[in-house]
């Protein structure tokens, strides 16, 4: 139907105004970078004790003394790299 050489240079010409009417829809976030240790419960949806265990052995980092607080950055990059279990069964 169409050259393949027209179809890319549409999609050239398309793709920054695609991208920017996106962004423009997009809300923004209202969610702090900081977060106490029910706030990572609830951001990252893993048991407690889970949780306790990596803040413990400094997988998920923590700032301040007597209250902890985790940032949002740092939480989502100690996760990326943290091994989940697998969900599938042995057969």
């Amino acid at each position: 139907m169409f050259e393949q050489s027209f179809i890319d240079a549409l999609a050239d010409h398309l793709a920054p105004r695609v991208a920017d009417a996106v962004v423009a829809r997009m809300p923004e976030s209202s969610a702090a970078p900081w977060m106490n240790f029910d706030g990572l419960c609830e951001y990252t949806q893993l048991p407690r004790g889970t949780l306790r265990k990596l803040v413990a052995e400094g997988t998920i980092p923590k700032h301040g003394n007597k209250s902890h607080v985790f940032y949002r950055d740092e939480v989502d990059r100690a996760l990326l790299n943290y091994p989940r279990p697998s969900t599938r069964r042995a057969s």
